[in-house]
């Protein structure tokens, strides 16, 4: 018997609109017991020694497609004669197995894309794919569709990057970065890009586990066969091609038992459900932690359809995306990227902008895509509108590295011009720009390392544009920025308390010096990082002091 890749598409266009889904639509890990050793198809007792063995990430149809290829090469013509000649029972046995095959595989057959299918439809699709497969199982699989079976491919990462501003005009500008990630691949119209952005979730737990097998009979049965065929087809081949009747028997015997197992565990395969691309890890139990959550849908560039959530319930923040408008912060979950120039072809670039350095300290990134195999119907391609069994997912990539910011201000002193009539309520304009308080609802703010270096300012002479900053105190404390704190660690406001209390106390020491300038050096850092690098650092915020001052220290 023979057969080409041309019949399944003779099955294709006698039953349009049915296909046969892929086995598994991610990859899945499972384990089977396998030959122990290399004397099978010798006629010992080489499938009676077993050992279990560990699969991990395994593309289920491939091992299918190489399997139901190695069954159709026992009936070629020259082949299945010389089997029946050795044993004509086991020649009937294999027939019947292959019969058992076609059926189960033929079963599994669907409507694809929506289509809403007749029973007298149904089955005379099934007629149509069994003439095919009955000349060659392998048609289920053609080589022609390969490319298009295959587990899909996470885009690779280029580049991942912290960028501070430019130019900041305000304290509250410098205490803010962005977050940005480059891949070198632009998903293909039939893909859904998964990005999970991971926030103060500084630890990579490595590539998320594949999938466990969809049906465990049926992954025993290939693991078992794709284990033992490279063994015993060999000895097989030679054995009949050199008339060695009792060696032949032996491998067919053994052959016998791989393929009768393996029929039976595909006609016992069940509906399956789709699986997630990879595992999530709930984050939300932490509050001090998120995770933003993004699809992006290829399927109708030059525009780019999105969705989006979060752990803590509170809609994340749409990214820029290079070469396409950002959708509006309109409280919605679902969002249009629209082209603004030629979509790019070589790489696709992701920002998150103004992630405050208080809030959003580390970020981590996690990546996953689906990949669609649906027969197109009338021109639509997709996942949105993908049939669920014929939509591939990749399992998530290794675990991008951590990436914090790492900032120093430095270029000209920030000056605090207020009216404020006290140093604490100058000092609150200082704190509320760096510890933005309306940032990322829903979500407990992380705890945070502050040093702050204090100095008074006075100029050599009169006239002299030389000045002398004369250091007061340094104070470097971790701060709580939420309701309460454990000691030694401190809320916001105690903080804040005691920084004034210090400063108070400094200026009633030395009541007859002039101070025309406080001068504050300010580092946020991670609270457990040794040593601190800081997240930002401000070398110079300028607070005016009074003439007449007395009253203002406090």
């Amino acid at each position: 018997m023979s057969g080409t890749d041309h019949d399944v598409a003779l099955a294709g266009t006698a039953a349009p609109g049915f296909a046969i889904a892929p086995l598994a639509t991610t990859r899945v890990s499972g384990s089977a017991l396998v030959p122990a050793c290399d004397d099978v198809g010798d006629g010992s007792d080489g499938l009676e020694r077993e050992r279990e063995v560990v699969f991990s990430s395994i593309d289920l149809t491939a091992w299918a497609a190489a399997a139901l290829a190695a069954i159709d090469s026992l009936f070629l013509l020259d082949r299945a004669a010389r089997i029946r000649a050795v044993d004509a029972a086991r020649a009937t046995a294999l027939e019947a197995h292959r019969k058992a095959l076609v059926e189960a595989i033929v079963t599994t057959l669907r409507p694809v894309a929506g289509m809403i299918a007749t029973a007298a439809e149904t089955e005379a699709a099934r007629t149509a794919w069994r003439a095919a497969l009955q000349l060659r199982l392998a048609a289920v699989y053609p080589k022609t569709a390969s490319a298009a079976w295959q587990m899909p491919e996470v885009p690779a990462v280029a580049a991942l990057d912290a960028v501070a501003p430019a130019e900041p005009d305000s304290i509250a500008a410098a205490a803010r970065w962005s977050y940005s990630a480059i891949f070198a691949q632009v998903p293909t119209a039939r893909d859904e890009f998964r990005v999970s952005i991971l926030i103060n979730d500084a630890e990579p737990a490595g590539a998320s586990p594949p999938m466990p097998a969809p049906d465990p009979a049926l992954f025993r049965a290939l693991a078992r066969l794709a284990s033992a065929w490279p063994l015993v087809e060999p000895k097989l081949i030679a054995a009949l091609n050199e008339g060695r009747t009792e060696v032949s028997a032996a491998a067919l015997a053994q052959v016998d038992g791989l393929i009768g197992d393996l029929a039976a565990a595909w006609a016992g395969t069940g509906e399956r459900e789709e699986a997630s691309p990879h595992e999530r890890q709930a984050l939300a139990g932490d509050a001090q932690q998120s995770r933003w959550d993004y699809a992006f849908d290829f399927a109708a560039q030059p525009e780019v359809t999105a969705t989006r959530s979060a752990t803590t319930g509170d809609l994340p923040r749409w990214p820029a995306i290079d070469g396409f408008r950002t959708p509006a912060e309109d409280g919605k979950a679902e969002g249009r990227y629209t082209a603004v120039r030629p979509a790019p072809t070589r790489g696709l670039a992701l920002r998150w902008d103004d992630l405050p350095v208080a809030v959003v300290q580390v970020v981590r990134m996690e990546t996953g895509l689906r990949h669609d195999t649906t027969p197109s119907q009338a021109g639509k391609v997709g996942v949105a509108t993908a049939d669920p069994a014929f939509v591939l997912l990749s399992p998530s990539g290794p675990a991008a590295p951590p990436v914090v910011p790492a900032t120093r201000i430095a270029a000209r002193p920030f000056r605090i011009e207020t009216d404020a009539a006290t140093l604490s309520a100058a000092l609150d304009t200082v704190i509320a720009a760096l510890l933005i308080r309306d940032a990322l609802p829903g979500y407990r703010r992380p705890d945070i390392a502050i040093r702050v270096e204090a100095s008074h300012v006075t100029r050599l002479s009169d006239g002299d544009e030389m000045e002398v900053a004369v250091p007061i105190l340094l104070a470097d404390r971790t701060v709580s920025q939420g309701p309460s704190a454990t000691p030694p660690m401190a809320t916001a406001q105690t903080w804040r308390e005691n920084l004034v209390g210090a400063l108070v106390d400094w200026h009633d020491m030395t009541a007859d010096q002039e101070v025309g300038l406080l001068r504050l050096a300010i580092s946020l850092s991670l609270p457990d990082a040794a040593p601190r690098a800081p997240l930002l650092r401000i070398d110079a915020i300028d607070i005016p002091v009074p003439g007449e001052s007395g009253d203002w220290w406090r």
